[in-house]
């Protein structure tokens, strides 16, 4: 069986919400989630059903998303099934297995992979990958959140964010700030995101992904040790500035 999942739906279910007395934040994370469902079923012409909707869930491995990201997506879906009604709708939660804590020590990324990391991208002239990988390590920035890291944030010296209704400071070290006007002048962006696609909108999550573990590939380290989350785990004590051509 299939249903629409239309921006009516959405919108009923926001009020469906907050009548409920759901607190504010969390209706904008259900609501927020069940777009990005309906975001999906739009690219893929489809309508929701069964089928729709695990090819959505398998999407967002794919895509970056860590399991208990995928997880709080899904209790948001649930919720709207829920909500619409739609019991022949299922989607499971992931098993989520608590790692040891000599298996997390070994799943860091190292100093010396961080920097053949940057060694490796600086030797592939993808300057864009050797700024990007340095700020994932030194600042608090998100991957959805590189669209707010703009030229004008950059003169502003902050990158404001919005988290859970709220704006988030971040700051980047003087010497990233420099290294990213001499990335800006050498691409020659005047305005708007530093880092995009050459139509000037916004690098996708599952491409920077990609990106990324590909990388690793080619400076011989696990990929599965190459995302955001583990670059911020180790004392980054090496910064790599670009000498452009």
């Amino acid at each position: 069986m299939t249903h629409s999942l239309t921006p009516s739906d959405i919108k009923q279910f926001q009020s469906y919400l907050m009548d409920s007395n759901v607190k504010l934040n969390t209706v904008k994370k259900y609501v927020r989630d069940v777009k990005k469902l309906a975001h999906f079923l739009s690219d893929q012409t489809q309508t929701l059903s069964q089928n729709s909707l695990d090819a959505f869930l398998k999407s967002l491995p794919e895509a970056g998303y860590e399991a208990r990201s995928i997880n709080s997506i899904i209790a948001s879906i649930k919720s709207y099934c829920k909500f619409a009604g739609l019991t022949d709708l299922q989607c499971k939660s992931l098993n989520i297995r608590k790692k040891s804590n000599h298996e997390d020590i070994q799943n860091r990324l190292t100093e010396e992979e961080y920097e053949a990391l940057l060694r490796t991208a600086l030797e592939q002239k993808n300057y864009r990958q050797v700024l990007m990988i340095q700020i994932f390590a030194v600042t608090d920035i998100r991957m959805n959140e590189l669209c707010y890291l703009t030229v004008e944030a950059l003169d502003a010296g902050v990158i404001k964010v919005p988290r859970s209704g709220e704006s988030f400071e971040i700051f980047l070290p003087q010497d990233l700030v420099g290294d990213l006007y001499e990335y800006i002048d050498f691409q020659e962006i005047s305005e708007g995101i530093i880092f995009c696609t050459r139509k000037g909108t916004p690098l996708d999550r599952s491409y920077i992904w990609k990106q990324m573990k590909e990388l690793a590939v080619d400076a011989g380290i696990d990929p599965d040790k190459v995302y955001p989350q583990n670059l911020k785990r180790q004392l980054v004590r090496s910064h790599f500035s670009v000498t452009y051509p």
